[in-house]
C-alpha cells in the first residue's frame, strides 16, 4: 500500500475515503500542494502514486452556467496530475 494513503488511514484510525469532489482543477492543484508539504518526506514517485489512484469525482458550481460547468469538468477529468507534481513540487 502506498506509504502516504497508510499514514492517513492510520492516523485517521481507517476512516478514511480515497476520493476527492472537486468543483475546479485549481481544487486539485490545492489538495496536491497540500499533501506534499505534510508529506515532504516521501518520494515524487510516493506522491505521484498516491494521487493516481485517488478517486476524482467532479461537483457542479451552482452559480456557473452549464457551458461553464462542463468546460471545467472537462478539465478536472483530464488533470494529469503526474505533469502537475513534476512541474511544480520540489523533492
Amino acid at each position: 500500500m502506498n506509504a502516504i494513503l497508510s499514514k492517513i488511514i492510520e492516523s485517521r484510525n481507517g476512516h478514511y475515503c480515497h476520493a476527492l469532489e472537486v468543483s475546479s482543477i485549481y481544487e486539485i492543484e490545492n489538495c496536491i500542494e497540500s499533501i506534499a508539504l505534510e508529506f515532504s518526506d516521501e518520494s515524487e514517485y510516493t506522491l505521484k502514486e498516491f494521487f493516481n489512484t485517488i478517486e476524482v469525482h467532479y461537483l457542479e458550481d451552482s452559480e456557473l452556467t452549464d457551458q461553464d460547468n462542463q468546460a471545467n469538468e472537462n478539465e478536472v477529468y483530464n488533470f494529469c496530475t503526474d505533469d502537475f507534481i513534476i512541474e511544480n513540487i520540489s523533492f
